[in-house]
């Protein structure tokens, strides 16, 4: 996926929605890599549409995870800084190398949600949210949700990202 001027942006979504089974946690695990961290362009991978998710996200020249949910009737994001994961902070991580995104959700509506890399034939789990006993309402409205790549530029910054492959 490339852009090339400001305002230039590419998505790539399946069409099917991944089916989730109440009390089976559901991994997905997807390979890319990603372009050079710049600001004035945001790349992000996950299981989400423009509602609900569970997104890696380079922001500028921040790596994050995100929720995304509408639960309120709008979408609203629960953003977390690499330097705040609280599992491991992955300063190993080279955004622009090839690597394999992992979630692990329960959803149940409040269950709790990993997220990482597989590295070295292991799932290294940096970050989870946890949300059982912690929120008056769901933690998203549905964990039956598409696979997602998306790059885009809001200033001029010629990048490309690649997209491997997926599995749910």
């Amino acid at each position: 996926m490339t852009v090339t001027a400001s305002g230039d942006s590419v998505l790539r979504r399946t069409r099917q929605r991944f089916p989730y089974q109440p009390g089976k946690s559901l991994m997905v695990l997807q390979s890319f890599a990603g372009g050079v961290l710049q600001e004035g362009l945001v790349q992000e991978v996950g299981l989400f549409d423009g509602d609900n998710g569970i997104i890696l996200r380079a922001s500028g020249t921040t790596i994050q995870f995100a929720i995304r949910s509408s639960t309120t009737g709008s979408p609203v994001e629960t953003v977390v800084d690499q330097s705040a994961w609280n599992i491991d902070t992955a300063s190993w991580l080279d955004f622009t190398k090839a690597n394999i995104f992992l979630a692990d959700l329960e959803w149940l509506g409040v269950g709790r949600v990993r997220v990482g890399f597989v590295k070295d034939g292991e799932h290294c789990y940096c970050h989870e949210f946890n949300h059982a006993n912690l929120l008056a309402r769901v933690y998203m409205t549905t964990a039956i949700l598409p696979l997602s790549y998306r790059i885009a530029a809001s200033d001029y910054a010629p990048a490309k990202m690649k997209q491997y492959c997926s599995s749910v």
